[in-house]
């Protein structure tokens, strides 16, 4: 599945809660909760094509250390450092799962992620600005821009000439 970072635009004013496109009546607004994203279940398990692609250049470069050695110890330890190398690779991918937290705005309707962050510190800070707004409504208009992550394909259905997948 497709991440990619970016930020979004949040507007609080005496009514509404702008998240991006997203527009929430304030005075809607039932819950607001930081939660942490369900972790995939294939997270952290790293790829199997990534596993026989480094299988595959060991294996190669095997061939070309040994051919190139001008002794068989010369070739034992650049084979030795070739698999290491594959290991160390295929390790790091396995391990290179990052931690999302989203936002939950809950309404009359069912709860939503109205942002996803690796940053949950930043997230916890954007629920009380939310909250403090629930409690006492800003005279003037407050806006800040947060990091957002989306996960997956993004559409664009607006209008009679939609371009569908926009990244």
């Amino acid at each position: 599945m497709a991440e990619s970072i970016g930020t979004m635009q949040i507007v609080i004013n005496h009514r509404t809660l702008r998240v991006g496109r997203q527009a929430y009546s304030l005075n809607t607004i039932a819950r607001v909760q930081v939660q942490p994203v369900p972790r995939p279940a294939d997270a952290g398990q790293g790829n199997s094509g990534i596993g026989c692609a480094v299988a595959f250049g060991v294996l190669v470069l095997m061939g070309i250390i040994a051919g190139a050695a001008q002794s068989p110890a010369l070739g034992t330890i650049g084979f030795l450092v070739a698999i290491a190398a594959g290991v160390i690779a295929y390790i790091k991918s396995k391990k290179s799962y990052t931690p999302l937290y989203m936002l939950m705005l809950e309404t009359n309707g069912s709860p939503m992620a109205a942002l996803v962050s690796p940053d949950q510190e930043n997230l916890e800070w954007v629920a009380e600005r939310v909250v403090e707004a629930i409690e006492n409504p800003p005279e003037t208009e407050k806006a800040f821009t947060v990091q957002n992550v989306s996960i997956g394909d993004n559409y664009s259905m607006v209008g009679n000439h939609n371009i569908g997948r926009v990244s």
